[in-house]
């Protein structure tokens, strides 16, 4: 390893796949330099483990970090005689930080006007539709509009303007009132975990509804060009309360054949292209639907998947990481470049082919009921053996009473590719019955 040169990497509150970011920072050869947003009461043991995990460690006397603490660890490390390379966070609410401090370091980074338009759905609508690649509406959700609403028989989907995962993304009917909407927004602000993702706006927007099959494309760009390590299909969705739960998600996908799959990666480029976007890794949320022949964007996020995405990328790719590609990526060495397109023409996720991948994957993401008490939770012998399982919880703790979703655990399956097709609806049902959990 090369002595102080190392990478800056961004934790909120202990967290944010640390272990992999210092892993793989360790395996290119770079220290990791580690800022970190003060963890919950329930979590202080973390600030301890990732100490042991880097060259260097600093946290916050505040639940999210700001754009002081990243300038001022920058300072810091400069002055302990450190060459930091670039900064990486996986945390959304941190992406901005991370934009200002790679211009700051001239790594190789979107500039952070791209990324406020991605972060601001409402921006990115207007975008696309300028673009004459939507032709979804989206508006500000006031009192006066959510009332006009209310009146018409028009489907439609609030979600806040700048928001993570599913939290207050909902689709709003006959039973949805202002004060739903009115909580949310004194939720989103108050929540200590997702507080810094709702800072630039607490406006909420309302937006078309988009049906159709729902596909994510797990994207990585290089000089302009987009290459797409997995693209997966979310199979079944639920609404809770004033969210949608992404439950289950399979790759490659099952409800589109290979040329409407390819349709959709020429789609995504489309968008890209149009957004100026140059270089970086994305989770892209894409809707089709057929009775249109039309794709539809759903959300463009600057950042690689959660649940077990990263997981079922390694597994379909037979070893592909996205944080090391995006992690190359950042650094711009030549190598990893040329490394990573070679890579991307050799293999494909659209599958049916000889550079289709040898297996597909399936997995599902466990909820918990807001505000009980886990008295018991563990893996279940019900069902084929999962291929990863990953429980969050332990017993006795008290989840928390929130709008957003709240993991217990999460857990994947893969199946040579003669046998997917036929092994699914199998596992989409049993599943579900994986992971027990009893509440007090």
């Amino acid at each position: 390893m090369e002595e102080n040169r190392g990478i800056l990497f961004l934790s909120h509150q202990g967290f944010s796949f640390i272990e992999d970011l210092t892993r793989i920072a360790g395996k290119l050869g770079f220290e990791s330099y580690l800022l970190s947003s003060k963890p919950n009461p329930q979590s202080l043991n973390r600030i301890e483990h990732i100490h042991s995990l880097g060259h260097w460690l600093r946290v916050s006397k505040k639940d999210s970090l700001s754009r002081g603490d990243v300038l001022g660890a920058l300072t810091s490390l400069k002055e302990s005689g450190k060459k930091v390379l670039a900064c990486m966070t996986v945390w959304e609410g941190y992406r901005l930080l991370m934009s200002d401090a790679n211009s700051i370091l001239k790594a190789n980074d979107e500039s952070s006007e791209t990324i406020q338009v991605l972060l601001d759905k409402y921006r990115l609508r207007q975008s696309l539709r300028k673009a004459g690649l939507s032709k979804v509406r989206s508006r500000i959700l006031t009192k006066n509009r959510f009332e006009s609403l209310s009146k018409e028989n028009q489907a439609c989907f609030v979600k806040p303007r700048s928001g993570l995962g599913s939290f207050g993304a909902f689709r709003i009917d006959d039973q949805t009132t202002w004060q739903q909407i009115l909580k949310l927004k004194r939720e989103m602000v108050s929540d200590r975990e997702y507080a810094s993702v709702f800072e630039s706006s607490r406006d909420f927007i309302v937006e078309d509804y988009i049906g159709g099959v729902e596909l994510s494309f797990e994207t990585l760009v290089v000089e302009g060009e987009a290459h797409f390590p997995a693209i997966h299909e979310k199979l079944e969705t639920e609404q809770m309360g004033c969210s949608t739960m992404e439950n289950t998600s399979v790759s490659p996908p099952v409800s589109l054949e290979e040329a409407g799959v390819r349709s959709g990666m020429g789609f995504i480029q489309s968008c890209l292209q149009a957004l100026g976007i140059r270089t970086g890794c994305y989770h892209i949320e894409a809707k089709y639907l057929a009775s249109t022949n039309q794709w539809e964007v759903i959300e463009i996020n600057p950042r690689l998947g959660g649940a077990l995405i990263k997981e079922s990328v390694f597994e379909l790719t037979e070893g592909v990481e996205l944080i090391e590609e995006w992690m190359r990526i950042i650094l711009s060495a030549p190598r990893y470049t040329k490394q990573l397109k070679l890579r991307a023409s050799q293999s494909s996720p659209v599958g049916k082919q000889k550079t289709g991948p040898k297996n597909g994957t399936f997995f599902r993401v466990y909820f918990g009921e807001p505000g009980r008490t886990v008295k018991e939770i563990g893996p279940t012998r019900k069902g084929p053996a999962p291929h990863i399982i990953k429980v969050a919880v332990k017993n006795g703790t008290q989840l928390s009473d929130s709008s957003h979703e709240i993991f217990l655990g999460q857990a994947l399956w893969k199946f040579p590719i003669s046998e997917f097709g036929l092994r699914i609806p199998e596992i989409l049902k049993l599943s579900k019955e994986t992971l027990e959990v009893k509440y007090a």
